[in-house]
């Protein structure tokens, strides 16, 4: 039973329908001498970075742009502050009437503060990451902080060179850099026709990217909560992402394959691809032992199933 809500909840989000709030589950806590828990049981302190995956359409889109695949949409950073867990984020809606011609000039937003659980709600799954060693996290939150309190403005355009306003992994690259991090630079777009024509006509940049992944790292790996039942269900639905992006590369395949998009300029996945990404995030829910999250054999799983539900992928 609990599969099949699971579905038909996963299946309205992908559609694009489900934004409202929603319990979170606490799927894994890393424990050691270094990870004490110090916020609900989890072993929380200033300067993490949280990865986020969002329930819409939209973070397939974001995964089709860099030049190499990567898990996650969203980034942000953790601080502690008077006993309690918050996270900086910058990012932005669109307006539900735009007023410009130019599509993203009807979005706004900026560097917002929010609490912890309730930042994670409304998205399907997070992870959170330790700086790398030798970053001071308190110096990483502080800088975030800083932005918040100017109320620094979200850059729709993700524009890496102008810092006046800022999309959310510049946030974080800028904090962790402010913490004494080594410099991260954006990496490229791979190049393919369907795709380079919406970014032109979005207006973004097409010789750059930043992906939110760029910061997983299995091996500063803090905690996974979210609403799957576990983090294979989680990487197995990164898979199918993943098998998505693969076959994207061929220069027949068409946007339009995946998404519909309505007059507003709102995007939402196609059914069958809906389905096959609800149905790929279950595949290894009856093996025993359950594999790694990380395990190739979860590719290996996913796109044999991918191979099985489309056909196999032209060269």
């Amino acid at each position: 039973m609990r599969r099949a809500l699971l579905a038909i909840a996963f299946a309205l989000v992908l559609s694009g329908c489900g934004t409202f709030t929603r319990p979170v589950d606490v799927l894994d806590v890393k424990r050691d001498a270094t990870h004490r828990p110090s916020y609900a049981g989890l072993p929380i302190r200033s300067g993490q970075i949280i990865l986020t995956e969002s329930p819409e359409a939209t973070s397939f889109a974001f995964a089709l742009i860099p030049d190499r695949f990567y898990n996650f949409t969203h980034a942000g950073i953790v601080a502690l502050e008077d006993g309690e867990a918050w996270v900086y984020e910058a990012s932005g809606e669109l307006a539900t009437l735009p007023t410009h011609s130019r599509l993203l000039d009807n979005v706004t937003g900026a560097v917002h503060r929010r609490p912890f659980f309730e930042y994670i709600s409304p998205n399907l799954y997070a992870e959170i990451f330790d700086p790398p060693d030798g970053v001071d996290g308190e110096k990483v939150a502080a800088f975030a902080r800083a932005r918040f309190a100017d109320k620094t403005p979200f850059d729709a355009y993700f524009r890496w060179e102008d810092h006046q306003a800022l999309f959310c992994t510049e946030l974080v690259e800028l904090s962790l850099r402010a913490g004494g991090g080594a410099p991260r630079e954006p990496g490229g777009v791979r190049f393919q026709p369907s795709l380079d024509q919406a970014l032109g006509w979005l207006g973004v940049r097409r010789d750059q990217a930043f992906p939110a992944g760029v910061y997983e790292d299995d091996s500063r790996f803090v905690a996974a909560l979210g609403q799957f039942p576990s983090r294979v269900n989680a990487h197995a639905y990164f898979a199918a992402k993943r098998e998505l992006y693969r076959r994207f590369h061929h220069p027949d395949q068409r946007l339009g394959f995946i998404f519909t998009m309505k007059g507003t300029g709102e995007i939402h996945l196609r059914e069958e691809i809906a389905d096959f990404v609800v149905n790929a995030s279950h595949l290894f829910d009856a093996w025993s032992p359950a594999p790694e999250p990380h395990g190739p054999e979860i590719i290996a799983g996913v796109r044999a199933f991918a191979d099985r539900t489309f056909g196999p992928a032209p060269d």
